[in-house]
């Protein structure tokens, strides 16, 4: 929990995704295009099925932690 208080981020829209299917991902996928992140971790089948958008790839928990486990000591995302 302590790594997640060190890297949180209070993010603004500043811009808005009208285009996905399901309306109620949009604000899911703004705030992480705005918050100019690496990663989308989610359980949410829909987002999932779009594998990366924008420059950032969504993944779930699973995937995460592999990425995780496959930094070196020192790197970073």
């Amino acid at each position: 929990m302590s790594l997640i208080k060190k890297t949180t981020k209070v993010v603004g829209i500043e811009h808005t995704i009208k285009d996905y299917r399901d309306e109620k991902d949009n604000f899911i996928l703004e705030t992480a295009l705005n918050g100019k992140v690496d990663f989308l971790i989610t359980g949410d089948k829909d987002l999932l099925l779009l594998n990366q958008y924008q420059g950032f790839k969504i993944i779930n928990y699973r995937q995460f932690e592999n990425v995780l486990k496959s930094l070196k000591p020192g790197n970073k995302l």
